[in-house]
C-alpha cells in the first residue's frame, strides 16, 4: 500500500470553494492509501454493500479470517462457506465473477496505473454485481484516483444539502466545476463532516 499525497487538493478546494475552506480548517489532513491487492479490495467493497461500516467490517474479517488471499480456495468453496462468514448467496457469486476476471485479466489488473478512469469503469462494470456506487468507492479508496464523483451515494448528496446553499442543491455540476480534478478528495471531506458532525452553516 502506498499513501496518495492529497496536499495539492487540500490547496485547490480551499482556494476554490469557500465551504471546503472552512471544512477542511475543521477537518485537517485526509488520507488516501492506494491498495496493494486491488481485485481484493473490490471484493470487500463487493461485501460492504448495504450494511452498516460496523457490520462491513466485521464480515470482512470473518471473510479474510476463512479465505485469507487464497483465489483457488474461493472460488472452489460451497455457499455454505460463505454463509458462515455472513455472506449472502448473490455476494457470493460476485465476489467469484471479481476473482474469475482477475485470473482472466492479470494485465489489466496489473497494470491499473496505465488505463485511466474510464478504460477501468468501462471494463469493471461489466463484470456481473459492481454497479456505480461499489466502481466509485473503488476508484477513490482502493486505487486511489482523485477525479471521482460518486452520483449515487447519498451521503454526499445529504452533505451537499447540509453545507451548501440551495442553488446547489439541484445543480451539483457547479460544485464538480469548483472541485476539479480533485472531487474524490471534495467527498472525503463532505462525508468527514457528516460523520463529525460538523454543524451547518459551518
Amino acid at each position: 500500500m502506498n499513501t496518495v499525497d492529497l496536499s495539492h487538493a487540500q490547496i485547490h478546494l480551499s482556494k476554490n470553494d469557500i465551504v471546503m475552506q472552512q471544512i477542511v480548517g475543521k477537518i485537517g489532513n485526509v488520507t488516501l492509501t492506494r491498495s496493494s491487492a486491488p481485485h481484493f479490495s473490490l471484493v470487500k467493497t463487493i461485501i460492504s454493500q448495504q450494511l452498516s461500516s460496523k457490520a462491513a467490517s466485521t464480515i470482512g474479517k470473518r471473510f479474510d479470517n476463512k479465505f485469507g488471499k487464497d483465489i483457488s480456495l474461493i472460488l472452489n468453496s460451497n455457499e455454505s462457506e460463505f454463509r458462515e462468514v455472513g455472506i449472502s448467496s448473490a455476494k457470493t457469486r460476485y465476489i467469484r465473477e471479481i476473482l474469475s476476471h482477475y485470473n482472466e485479466n492479470l494485465f489489466f489488473w496489473n497494470n491499473l496505473d496505465d488505463f485511466d478512469d474510464t478504460q477501468i469503469k468501462e471494463t469493471l462494470i461489466k463484470i456481473k454485481g459492481v454497479g456505480n456506487w461499489s466502481l466509485d468507492m473503488f476508484m477513490i479508496f482502493s486505487i486511489g484516483r482523485l477525479s471521482i464523483f460518486p452520483w449515487t451515494d447519498t451521503g454526499i448528496k445529504n452533505a451537499i444539502v447540509k453545507f451548501y446553499p440551495e442553488d446547489y442543491h439541484q445543480n451539483i455540476e457547479k460544485l464538480i466545476i469548483k472541485w476539479k480534478p480533485y472531487e474524490s478528495v471534495a467527498c472525503m471531506y463532505l462525508w468527514k463532516a457528516l460523520d463529525q458532525g460538523l454543524p451547518s452553516p459551518i
